[in-house]
């Protein structure tokens, strides 16, 4: 994993800690249930995709990358408040590798 890799994982951890704190300064504690909100964002973007072929509906590609950025803030929060910022980094780090050594 590159050094750049790692300082971009960093900063989106920082930025969405930093957010989460200014929506509610106790985001940490608060037992947010961040797998339904992941769900529902799945629901979304899934929604914003052609798979209703019977309605012959049209992706929106632009509205699948909103989605798929909530999804991200989601998951980061969830792994920051479950594990902690470094340990969070850490995760996000090892699963970027994994996905860099399948392809």
């Amino acid at each position: 994993m590159k050094n750049k890799d790692k300082e971009m994982i960093e900063e989106m951890v920082r930025l969405q800690c930093n957010f989460n704190a200014q929506v509610n300064p106790d985001w940490k504690v608060a037992s947010n249930n961040w797998r339904s909100a992941i769900i529902a964002e799945a629901g979304e973007l899934i929604d914003s995709t052609d798979y209703k072929w019977w309605k012959k509906t049209q992706q929106d590609l632009d509205n699948i990358r909103v989605e798929a950025i909530d999804i991200l803030h989601f998951f980061i929060s969830h792994l920051v408040e479950k594990y902690g910022e470094e340990e969070a980094i850490e995760i996000m780090l090892e699963g970027a590798e994994y996905v860099s050594s399948t392809n």
